[in-house]
């Protein structure tokens, strides 16, 4: 007994439910009929798609269509009228004998715009998203984008007449992977690798003197390490990031090594020179010299 009480009471609440809900769609359409008559199609709109999401209907798609046509937009109004005549019952569309004429009328005042696009890509038109390659738009000017992961997106406005057919054909690019950068050194005859490849000298001879690499060195875009050596420099490291379709240029300054003073050739002339002048004045300095006349006084043998 307790089941069976709980089930009726279950359905009294889906009745009452029910009936609040068309009440509200009754009371949303009648909203709409009255913003229509006082010509707020916009707001009539509103009001008719409010009592559509609560209790659809063939008659709303109809006073959809009326709004619709009413504020400008052809497409949208032709889809709801469309969609009236598929599922409207035939005593309903009966009510509706010039709903074919507005229908002829429509089509007339439409574009269709068709656009072929790599596959996977997204369209969207006016800034909605299009899933078929020909759509209806309303006549003016139309934005047309095109995305593809990868792929510079491709951006586009063509102005279409009532009733024109246009077709656009839409081929994307790829984002570029690479960078170029050119490397010049100073001094310009250091040789130089990238990531441990070596790209020799970044000067090109021409007669007695070098000028810098012109050609750029094409490189994957992210960080790379650049090490520089030349004769009679320290050799020098760097990184760089390299951006994805730009052109940079770094400078590397090598510092010039100090070299021991007792590597330079010279430096043993000079010192044995020195050497050689000092040995003269020790020798000079030490030899004997017999006594001055006069120095011990005269010394006779009787």
């Amino acid at each position: 007994m307790k089941r069976v009480t709980a089930i009726v009471a279950i359905v009294a609440l889906l009745l009452v439910s029910a009936t609040a809900s068309a009440q509200d769609a009754t009371e949303w359409k009648k909203r709409g009929d009255d913003a229509m008559d006082a010509n707020r199609a916009a707001e009539a709109l509103d009001a008719y798609r409010h009592a559509q999401a609560i209790a659809p209907s063939p008659a709303l798609d109809y006073n959809i269509g009326r709004a619709l046509l009413a504020i400008g937009d052809f497409v949208a109004a032709l889809d709801s009228f469309e969609k009236f005549e598929r599922e409207a019952p035939e005593e309903l569309r009966q009510r509706t004998h010039r709903l074919g004429e507005i229908m002829k009328e429509l089509r007339a005042k439409i574009a269709t715009l068709t656009i072929v696009a790599p596959p996977g890509a997204r369209i969207l038109v006016r800034g909605s998203d299009v899933k078929e390659p020909s759509v209806r738009v309303n006549p003016g000017s139309v934005d047309v984008r095109v995305e593809a992961d990868d792929h510079e997106p491709f951006t586009t406005t063509v102005t279409l007449a009532p009733g024109a057919t246009h077709s656009l054909n839409v081929e994307l690019r790829r984002l570029p992977t690479t960078g170029q950068l050119t490397i010049v050194t100073h001094p310009d005859d250091a040789s130089i690798t990238v990531d441990g490849v070596s790209h020799g000298p970044t000067g090109i001879a021409l007669g007695s003197e070098r000028k810098a690499l012109s050609v750029p060195l094409e490189l994957k875009a992210g960080l790379h390490t650049i090490e520089a050596t030349a004769k009679g420099h320290r050799p020098t490291r760097k990184t760089v990031f390299v951006q994805a379709g730009t052109k940079q240029r770094m400078d590397i300054f090598l510092d010039a090594e100090r070299v021991p003073v007792t590597s330079r050739w010279w430096f043993w002339g000079v010192l044995g020179a020195v050497a050689a002048g000092a040995t003269v004045a020790i020798i000079a300095g030490t030899s004997e010299h017999g006594p001055e006349d006069g120095s011990l006084g005269t010394f006779r043998v009787p």
